[in-house]
């Protein structure tokens, strides 16, 4: 009995206790919280796209891709310190891509591989948070 009273009082203060998930965040919180989040993810997929860019050899693909495609286009990302960020990341990355190494695979990348994969990281997570932070204030 003792054991199960314990079990329910640990339950309770831990739901009376949580953490403010964004649910519970008054009306302009929840609004500065979603503009930030919209902002890292635009940021993210910006990365990717200029990554993507500078990785490939032909430029007319994204010319063709351009006329029908945003790219990842969102005006609050159009400062020119931002659109430095992500140009140095995408820069970072297309340089990290080397050609592999196996016969079979002779002076081919795995360029959209690479690209996702730092789409995906907690390295740009991090940045795009800390950026949306920088550029979203109260």
């Amino acid at each position: 009995m003792k054991k199960i009273f314990g079990f329910v009082l640990i339950c309770v203060i831990g739901c009376s206790t949580s953490k403010k998930t964004p649910e519970r965040l008054s009306p302009e919180k929840q609004l500065l919280y979603n503009q930030r989040e919209g902002f890292a993810h635009f940021f993210k997929i910006q990365v990717f796209c200029d990554a993507l860019e500078k990785s490939y050899q032909d430029k007319e693909i994204f010319e063709k891709i351009g006329k029908e495609d945003l790219l990842g286009g969102y005006d609050g990302i159009a400062h020119s310190s931002i659109q430095e960020k992500i140009d140095s990341l995408a820069t970072k990355v297309a340089n990290s891509i080397k050609p592999e190494e196996y016969p079979d695979f002779e002076n081919k990348k795995f360029i959209m591989k690479a690209c996702l994969e730092y789409y995906n990281s907690k390295e740009l997570d991090s940045i795009a948070r800390f950026m949306a932070e920088k550029y979203n204030k109260d």
